[in-house]
């Protein structure tokens, strides 16, 4: 999904402000900019327009520029029931599967039997262990949320400090990612049965198109609500993660140096 963008509610007037393709012509509703909320998008343009937008983005949220009112535009959550939602978590729930056989397989055991839900207590409380949370999880969960987390991390700081790295700036977020997990690991909140090889499985399901972990593709609040089942304390974990990682919450312009 773009960087910063979200589902918007558009008229069939609308159009994609690259191609100029029509809402009634595209095949999913097309997506706003979630900085501006202005810039209207289709799948295909919205990331050869990101350096063209910026300054104009920039513009319109100090209020140097104004931007256009558009009726019609109003964001909402992505609805279940669509062919599109329906593929994503299929795809979502085959790529669980794999990775959870391929942890049956490995060779090192991993000491963890779930006896509870986890919450986001354990992650907010700063009485318990930075590892509690984690090591509540099935490892594949654990997996996927240390991916997610970096993800989210790296959109919050573009949507409030406009820092274009990785996807962002269409390079490779994989050189980011390993320095996410080498912080990860000096702050103590990885599971406790984390290991040299359960790092090589995140990096490598990190680079999985299939499944929702993908780290080439961005990540958006809305997207993580959807792909954890309407979860929205899912954001705040993930957040809470990534604040534990690198010591601090996001705030705007006050970027992680890197980000």
């Amino acid at each position: 999904m773009a960087t910063g963008l979200v589902p918007a509610s558009v008229l069939h007037i609308s159009s994609c402000t690259t191609c100029r393709r029509a809402q009634q012509d595209l095949p999913e509703l097309l997506r706003k900019c979630g900085a501006c909320k202005y810039a209207l998008y289709c799948r295909r343009c919205q990331d050869a327009d990101r350096k063209r937008h910026k300054a104009e983005c920039q513009a319109i949220r100090s209020g140097a520029a104004q931007a256009p009112n558009i009726p019609g535009l109003v964001e909402l959550e992505p609805s279940p029931g669509t062919g599109a939602h329906a593929r994503r978590l299929a795809a979502q729930a085959a790529q669980l599967a794999r990775t959870t056989a391929r942890f049956s397989n490995s060779s090192v055991p991993i000491p963890h039997t779930p006896t509870r839900i986890p919450s986001a207590n354990s992650l907010l409380d700063p009485a318990a262990s930075p590892a509690d949370y984690l090591s509540s999880l099935p490892p594949a969960m654990a997996y996927r949320q240390i991916i997610d987390a970096f993800r989210l991390r790296t959109e919050d700081e573009y949507v409030f400090n406009l820092q274009n790295i990785g996807v962002y700036a269409r390079e490779d977020p994989t050189g980011l990612f390993k320095e996410f997990l080498d912080l990860a690991e000096k702050s103590g909140v990885l599971p406790v049965w984390w290991t040299a090889e359960k790092r090589g499985e995140v990096q490598r399901l990190s680079q999985e198109k299939a499944g929702g972990s993908y780290l080439h593709h961005a990540i958006e609040r809305s997207d993580v609500i959807e792909e954890y089942g309407g979860d929205t304390v899912m954001p705040l974990k993930l957040r809470a993660l990534g604040e534990k990682v690198y010591g601090r919450a996001v705030h705007a312009d006050q970027g992680v140096k890197g980000f």
